[in-house]
């Protein structure tokens, strides 16, 4: 496994998301972290890690907080035409860190209305 996606959503303990992401990369691992907008602020009111809305915005602080350059990669979550959207180039796996109930109820049904619920609905289809 060498591809990851690793989401973060509004619940609490976002802290595991940024250290998993953190070994991911430490592995060598190719990541690409997806954050809801909750997630977003839930991060910055657990870490003190305030993310831009902005897409590059994001990735280049992400990359800074990491200090990881090509292995890190991140899309806004209205992006279904990132590749990790699609199954013929689905990721190696998938761990949303926290999830919330939300993300996960959705994601059981099938409601997929953002880029993160899609990876999840490709990666249950490809059982990844």
């Amino acid at each position: 496994m060498d591809n990851l996606v690793v989401g973060i959503t509004g619940a609490s303990g976002s802290i595991y998301g940024l250290r998993l992401i953190e070994e991911l990369l430490r592995a060598q691992k190719q990541v690409t972290v997806l954050l809801t907008n909750a997630g977003r602020q839930v991060l910055a009111f657990e870490t003190e890690l305030k993310l831009a809305e902005n897409p590059a915005d994001c990735l280049r602080q992400l990359r800074h907080h990491f200090t990881a350059d090509d292995l890190l990669r991140h899309y806004a979550l209205n992006d279904f035409f990132a590749p990790v959207a699609s199954g013929s180039s689905a990721p190696d796996a998938l761990v949303i860190c926290p999830c919330s109930m939300g993300t996960a109820g959705r994601i059981a049904a099938g409601l997929s209305d953002n880029l993160l619920e899609r990876v999840a609905d490709v990666a249950l289809k490809e059982n990844k």
